[in-house]
């Protein structure tokens, strides 16, 4: 279904070369419109959204409503367990951050995976807990595709579903301050560096929550103050924190950031996602769900979805392990097999410090791989990447082969929409230079009978 649908859509965009270019253009100009930027750069975006079937979306839900359980047990492991928190590389006043209590059950509740799709099903190589982007500018991308007449006349042949981020996530923020033990109208700032790449998000955010009722700020951590039992931002009280600013950037400012760190502790504020919540946000997470020591700790319906959809990955030490039932010197074993392994800092975004062993000569392996185990690393089995054709705009239309993924978000615990993220690099990063569209879960609809 999936193939006809591509197919069908594109033989809409070759039809008429005008109305497409009057397609490219209206959607650029929305995007201009509405300021939709990520860094100083405008959003960029194929001109056809990525399609998924319902049997995909099916798996999809399934078997993240499984890992999501599994998670929650790793950090529960984690707070009781030192050598677990050690083996997710968390030590001195970061470890003792994360026991920080913050009064609400969960602590992953704006979240997301990040997900091949291949012939043979997906699988997940990230899970984003901290401060993870992209939900507004996936509603407001749908937006501006729905509204398109090309999309409308294929609407005719498949129902599009979409989803509404926005408003999950205001939602989310509300439930949590309802059960930390919040009673009057919140006030929320939206909290991160003034400069990042995201700020426009923000301000979607910001205009959203407003006019929802909810008064709201964007504020650097920097200008929060504590006053009175109260932390306040642009000079007011705020009773929610949307905390988009990632923890070990916190922590690197520490004395610049005293106010937030301190009202956190004191459980002073509803802080959404919580401290706690980048406990299963490290790379090593899936180091624990796929090693042999912890296998005991999950259920036998969570170690086939674990065995199904998740790459076998190990902290970077020396050691000996395992690797599809054969006993192995773990770093004996990276340096013999950089075909199939990529190198990824334990605690860091934005493609930063990765190496993919196949894109790397010998010589650059070797590097890389004194750099990992020198450093706090892991390493993971490689995941077949999918490669499509999108349609773009450029002086004509062209249709591009980029690799891309299939990203779910979770908000309050729940999976809402998906972003696909587009490249052109085996690397697939917005930060690094790539693309995104909206995911839509797609439904043939039936053609109606003639009555005889």
């Amino acid at each position: 279904m999936i193939r006809r649908a591509i197919e069908q859509y594109h033989a809409l965009l070759e039809r008429d070369e005008r109305a497409t270019q009057e397609m490219a253009e209206r959607i650029e100009d929305q995007l201009r419109r509405r300021d939709l930027k990520f860094g100083k750069e405008f959003v960029r975006i194929s001109l056809r959204p990525h399609f998924v079937s319902p049997a995909q979306m099916h798996d999809l839900r399934r078997a993240c409503s499984v890992l999501v359980g599994s998670f929650a047990k790793v950090e529960r492991l984690a707070l009781q367990d030192p050598a677990v928190m050690s083996r997710l590389g968390f030590e001195g006043e970061e470890r003792e951050l994360v026991r920080v209590e913050h009064g609400f059950p969960g602590s992953a509740i704006f979240s997301r995976l990040d997900c091949f799709f291949a012939r043979r099903g997906f699988r997940f190589v990230e899970f984003n807990v901290d401060s993870p982007a992209g939900g507004a500018y996936l509603d407001d991308l749908q937006r501006i595709l729905l509204a398109e007449p090309l999309v409308q006349e294929f609407s005719g042949s498949y129902r599009l579903g979409a989803h509404n981020s926005r408003e999950r996530i205001l939602a989310a923020l509300l439930r949590c301050y309802e059960l930390w033990g919040g009673q009057d109208k919140p006030r929320i700032a939206i909290v991160d560096w003034h400069g990042v790449s995201t700020v426009s998000e923000f301000e979607l955010l910001r205009e959203y929550f407003e006019a929802a009722g909810f008064p709201a700020v964007i504020c650097d951590p920097r200008e929060l103050e504590l006053r009175e039992g109260r932390l306040h931002a642009a000079g007011l009280p705020v009773d929610i924190i949307y905390k988009r600013v990632v923890v070990t950037e916190l922590l690197a400012k520490r004395d610049e950031v005293a106010a937030l760190i301190e009202a956190a502790r004191r459980n002073l504020i509803c802080m959404v996602n919580p401290f706690r919540g980048k406990i299963v946000n490290v790379k090593a997470l899936f180091d624990i769900l796929t090693h042999e020591r912890y296998r005991s700790q999950f259920t036998t319906r969570e170690r086939a979805v674990i065995k199904d959809h998740i790459p076998w990955t190990r902290r970077v030490e020396e050691a000996r392990t395992y690797y599809r039932g054969s006993k192995i010197d773990l770093p004996a074993f990276i340096r013999r097999n950089r075909s199939h392994l990529v190198l990824k800092p334990n605690d860091d975004y934005g493609g930063k410090g990765i190496y993919l062993g196949w894109e790397c000569t010998d010589e650059q392996w070797e590097s890389a791989v004194k750099v990992a185990m020198s450093a706090c690393y892991v390493v993971q089995e490689r995941v077949p990447v999918a490669e499509e054709l999108f349609p773009i705009w450029d002086n004509g239309l062209r249709f591009v082969p980029y690799r891309y993924d299939t990203d779910p978000y979770f908000f309050g615990g729940e999976m809402a929409g998906c972003l696909a993220r587009l490249s052109l690099s085996s690397l697939l990063n917005v930060t690094a230079g790539g693309a995104f569209v909206p995911t839509f879960e797609i439904r043939k609809i039936a053609g109606r009978r003639r009555k005889r």
